[in-house]
């Protein structure tokens, strides 16, 4: 194929430029001679000589790329860079003459290579050549089109770059020029390019068209200089290059440095160049950026929530937006739907409100102003019966003032939505007093407590129009994370600091002023006197010695004794009336609002009261924390909110309130929904996939709702009478009074809250104009404007560790053992550490064996110390049994309670070890005996715990004349417990059924001349413990009952399948422990294995102690067990 006739010879251009030389040539200070850039008004005038044959643009090129060696006649090269430049023209003019003519010559003086390169089926058919059909212009010509065979645009280059990098590992920058298909020709492909740095020239020839599933070969030589120091320089990215990095780091959501890095990793080596075609990390972020403003649909913020707005998407979806302040709500209509059917399925909605920021940029509204930082707020409901959670509704604001709140949650409320009866959020001013001015009749949070007062107090009528319509609590967790956060309390003592915080969890639970008062009584004695014990010079004891024990039952048990010693501990009379007087006060705003409180005055005479307790006593009070008054008093400022005090006069609410279901929410927004996205992320970013995500949430939800009956048909029909909101028009309707409620299916409805109402004035009103739509009188009442209006949430939502809602909540029983004045902190029961981790535990000296002693495999006796250490702790009654024989064992097991680890607890062990099981022993170097404790749990319970039996057996002959007329039968350490079906259900018939007395012949020789046996009846009775019963498990397979115990293998059930309590003989006996057994290679019961202990605390939580661990783990109640032993106490 021959080209077109050039529209000027290369010498003429040469000839003109030659004319030009002194403009055309600039040289520098340092005489470094250049060529002048292409808006050099010289390059147009040689155009203009040429009479326009050649543009300027196309002058500059033709000398700056060294056509024809132009670069020589102007005086810029010789030598080498002559010859290099000579090379790279030949192979130019042998390109247009498919001549290999000439690189033979060029080739000896530059270094060369000479490589193939090999594509994969895949990677050839993504660069596979491609027809393109071109439109004739030529009117001489019979056709209209002409057809070429090309790559694809944008696809080859970087496939090739990377391949001539994995075959060369240069760092030349290459610069495809060109690639030439010829289906028909010498060769099916031909490719050329050159370095940008170097000038080194590549060519790449395919020389066949190969089969369509074939590797393709593509052989390839490249010479030049490319040996010598390069200049960093980057290919541009382009196509697949580019689609990767954008698919990283937007979609996969990494950094460039990160993608960076995974290439490096993926394409260098050790001490090798830095590839042309790993981008720099400005290249990735600016090419993350243009991608991402790309798909926006305004540069501007509000302008593209606006337009997002309009989109028939999201037109239902966005609710409102403001400008000056930012907000804007928004909710779908299935969330509507699921809140209304939720609604109806309970009788006191509930949501649970909170916020959260780091999830949106701030942005520049209209260019003129940032916003201020932004924060999510979402409400959430909690179904209870179903066991999940939804959001009802979103806002997104840089306002976070209670009105900003409020308008939030009443346009929510203005889509005919039940209004919610109990609602739960943190301790924000903001977020209570926007929830009282939406939810319920009072305007500021300020009235509300103080109607509350006096509620209480019996100042107003509990089932009035008084009465709030929503009941407001505060998520405990925060509460009690407040309250750990006290600076006064974080310098006391571990213990102490327990203490006080399980108190203030206590007086969460009271739902009873009085219960209230007590405690915080008790707190303000144990507080402020700095002595206990015994009033000097008398042996009377200190107010302050009985309430500080009082405080100790009340944290370890949970359980208040209002007993005669209570009675004269507390002493109090006339409650009610001084009660009543302290809650007239006036209410005082927290959060630097000052005004009186009722609730902080009448701690204020609680604690002056205090004073009248305080006595010189003998010892030193551990509990003397002065300073935490303030504290205390501040905190009773919300009572009505954080305790259960209301619950007895709404009728309803849980007595412990928690946000974990929005906080789960938000949990799940930023590490599940935008995992793929750093948080913070633009604003129109966040909506689109939070509106996909809340819909798509609803929509599944949604379906599991509808899937069953909400109400039945009977329960419909019934006359609606249980909101709280109903009272307000029952109060003053004459069909109400007189016992004819509306139906829940009659013709009138609150239009807004759907209570049924009578078409009557004192019942309902109506709209203006409009007689059909009612409105119950508690929706008609306006809220009034306050000082709370101010408020502003002020907390910088960042992400903390949170403590345990029920940490400080549930009892602690291990408080009742510890000393409080020690200050070693003992924060759990001690783990007992296997005598085989030889890395962590030294040789213990024993004086008694003049011998350095190394246990191993104490599994057996850990197991059981831990079992007998956790009943201990948890239940009073058993340990001052224990203690009344005060054996070795039990001294051990109550100082392990008491101190913990020490330095003899080990000591003490393999003593005990050494004294009652009599394990073997192997004489080792440097005066040191190794102890090989291989036993069962049975045995060790046996020696350690002889005196302590779990039964008694009595045998007893009616014949006085028998030998054995009495005979007291060997205690049994252990139950056993026959099962051949697996399971424990019939646990405590069984055991009974054991316990039974049984009668036999007793058939003792009598010593007679006769020599003949008793006829007369045996009686055997068995006698349990008062303390506990061990029950051992064996597990027959099959019917083979006979076959020997050491192979019956060890029952596999879940702990909350074993049954928690037995009775027997009238005493209750409580599951304490199961002891876990993992066989040895053998899989007999008596093999070398490994023993751990589940035990089972007071509160029902389940703990596993395995000694190899470092401390005890909590485990859930569906754990598995390979069951060998069963521990139950008192």
């Amino acid at each position: 194929m021959v080209g077109r006739k050039p529209a000027i010879e290369p010498r003429e251009v040469v000839a003109a430029v030659m004319q030009f030389k002194e403009r055309v040539v600039m040289n520098d200070d340092d005489d470094n001679r250049s060529i002048v850039v292409a808006t050099n008004p010289v390059w147009y005038e040689i155009s203009c000589y040429l009479n326009g044959r050649m543009n300027g643009a196309a002058l500059h090129t033709f000398v700056y790329r060294n056509a024809h060696g132009i670069k020589d006649s102007l005086g810029f090269i010789s030598g080498q860079n002559k010859k290099n430049s000579l090379m790279t023209e030949e192979n130019s003019s042998h390109d247009d003459d498919d001549s290999s003519e000439g690189n033979s010559d060029t080739s000896i003086t530059l270094p060369s290579k000479k490589i193939v390169l090999t594509f994969s089926p895949e990677e050839w058919k993504s660069v596979e050549p491609e027809e393109v059909r071109y439109k004739n212009n030529d009117k001489r010509s019979t056709q209209s089109s002409r057809v070429y065979h090309v790559l694809p645009k944008n696809t080859w280059t970087p496939l090739l770059a990377e391949h001539f990098w994995e075959h060369t590992q240069l760092p030349c920058c290459l610069s495809f020029r060109r690639a030439r298909v010829h289906p028909y020709g010498n060769f099916y492909i031909k490719i050329v390019g050159k370095c940008t740095v170097c000038d080194s020239y590549f060519e790449g020839i395919v020389h066949e068209r190969p089969p369509t599933t074939a590797r393709v070969l593509m052989e390839c030589s490249y010479t030049g200089n490319f040996d010598e120091v390069h200049k960093a320089k980057k290919r541009r990215m382009i196509g697949p290059a580019q689609s990767k990095a954008i698919t990283a780091m937007i979609n996969d959501g990494r950094s460039s440095e990160s993608f960076r890095e995974t290439e490096a990793a993926r394409l260098m080596k050790i001490g090798g160049n830095n590839p042309s075609i790993i981008p720099t990390g400005n290249a990735l972020r600016l090419l993350k950026s243009r991608k991402i403003a790309s798909e926006k649909r305004n540069k501007d913020a509000l302008t593209a929530i606006a337009l997002m707005k309009k989109e028939n998407e999201y037109k239902d979806i966005i609710r409102n937006v403001g400008c000056d302040p930012f907000f804007i709500y928004y909710y779908n209509k299935e969330q509507i739907h699921m809140y209304r059917e939720y609604s109806k399925s309970v009788t006191h909605p509930q949501i649970i409100i909170d916020a959260t920021g780091s999830v949106v940029k701030n942005f520049m509204k209209f260019g003129l102003e940032k916003t201020k930082t932004l924060f999510l707020y979402e409400a959430v409901v909690y179904d209870k019966a179903k066991n999940h959670s939804f959001t009802v509704t979103n806002m997104i604001s840089e306002s976070h003032n209670t009105i900003s709140i409020s308008n939030w949650l009443a346009n929510w409320m203005a889509s005919n939505v039940p209004q919610p009866m109990q609602t739960v959020c943190d301790q924000s001013l903001a977020l209570l007093s926007a929830i009282v001015k939406t939810f319920t009749q009072y305007s500021s949070l300020k009235i509300y407590i103080e109607v509350c007062a006096d509620i209480i107090t019996n100042r107003l009528p509990r089932d009035s129009r008084w009465l709030p319509q929503c009941y407001v609590r505060l998520d405990i967790a925060h509460f009690m994370k407040l309250a750990c956060q006290w600076p006064s309390l974080k310098s006391l003592n571990r213990k102490v600091r327990e203490i006080i915080l399980r108190t203030i969890g206590r007086l969460v639970k009271c739902q009873d002023l009085q219960e209230v008062y007590s405690l915080l009584l008790s707190v303000f004695i144990s507080i402020t006197n700095e002595s206990n014990g015994l009033v000097k010079n008398t042996a009377v004891e200190t107010s302050c010695e009985r309430h500080n024990r009082r405080l100790m039952e009340i944290v370890s048990t949970g359980i208040i004794e209002l007993d005669e010693q209570l009675d004269e501990l507390i002493d109090y009379s006339g409650t009610g009336s001084d009660t009543h007087d302290m809650l007239e006060e006036q209410f005082c705003h927290f959060e630097g609002l000052e005004e009186h409180n009722p609730f902080q005055k009448w701690a204020e005479k609680v604690f002056i009261e205090s004073e009248q307790h305080k006595q010189e006593g003998t010892g030193i009070n551990p509990l003397y924390a002065p300073e935490i008054v303030p504290h205390l008093i501040k905190m009773m400022k919300l009572l009505p909110l954080w305790s259960g005090i209301m619950i007895p006069i709404f009728g309803f609410g849980d007595v412990i309130c928690s946000s974990a279901a929005v906080e789960s929410s938000f949990n799940k927004l930023k590490n599940i929904t935008f995992k793929h996205i750093s948080l913070p992320t633009d604003i129109e970013s966040f909506l689109e996939i939070h509106l996909l995500s809340l819909r798509g949430s609803s929509l599944l939800k949604s379906a599991e709702v509808f899937a069953t009956d909400i109400r039945n048909d009977a329960e419909t029909e019934n006359p609606v009478i249980q909101n709280k909101n109903y009272n307000l028009n029952m109060s003053n309707c004459p069909l109400c009074k007189s016992g004819s409620f509306p139906s829940k299916n009659g013709a009138h409805k609150c239009s807004v809250c759907k209570i049924p109402v009578h078409a009557l004035s004192e019942c309902s009103a109506h709209l203006p104009n409009e007689d059909d739509i009612r409105l119950c009188y508690s929706c008609l009442e306006i809220n009034e404007k306050s000082k709370e209006n101010n408020a502003t949430d002020n907390w910088c939502r960042r992400s903390k560790k949170q403590l345990k809602s029920a940490s400080y909540i549930i009892p602690n029983p291990h408080l009742r053992h510890v000393n409080i004045g020690n200050s070693r902190n003992l924060r759990n029961l001690p783990l007992l550490k296997n005598g085989s981790r030889a890395d962590e535990l030294k040789a213990c000296v024993l004086k008694s064996q003049n011998t350095n002693v190394i246990l191993s495999n104490t599994c057996a006796f850990d197991s059981i110390a831990s079992m007998i250490m956790v009943s201990f702790c948890d239940s009073q009654n058993y340990s001052s049994g224990l203690l009344k024989n005060k054996t070795k064992f039990v001294e051990f097991i109550s100082e392990l309670v008491k101190n913990g680890i020490t330095s003899h607890t080990y000591s003490e062990r393999a003593e005990l070890i050494i004294t009652s099981l009599n394990p073997n022993r192997e004489t080792m170097e440097y005066n040191t005996t190794l102890l090989i404790c291989d036993t069962t749990p049975k045995s060790v319970f046996k020696y350690m715990l002889s005196e302590f039996p779990s039964l008694k057996e009595t045998s007893k002959c009616s014949n006085e004349k028998c030998e054995k007329y009495q005979e007291k039968c060997q205690d049994r350490c252990f139950v056993t417990f026959t099962t051949t079906s697996g399971q424990v259900d019939d646990l405590q018939e069984l055991v009974s059924n054991g316990m039974k007395t049984e009668e036999f012949i007793c058939n003792h020789q009598i010593n007679e001349p006769e020599n003949i046996p008793c006829a007369f009846l045996r009686k055997t009775s068995c006698e349990v413990s008062p303390l506990h019963v061990l029950i051992e498990i064996l597990y027959w397979k099959g019917e083979n009952m006979q076959q020997s115990s050491e192979a019956a293998p060890h029952i596999k059930v879940k702990l909350c399948d074993i049954p928690e309590v037995i009775i027997l003989n009238g005493i209750s006996y409580d599951l304490r422990g199961v002891l876990n057994y993992r066989p040895g290679k053998s899989f007999l019961r008596s093999s070398i294995g490994h023993y751990t202990t589940y035990a089972r605390r007071s509160g029902g939580n389940w703990e596993l102690y395995d000694d190899l661990k470092k401390k005890p783990m909590p485990i859930s109640q569906n754990t598995t067990a390979s069951c060998e032993l069963l521990f139950y106490s008192v």
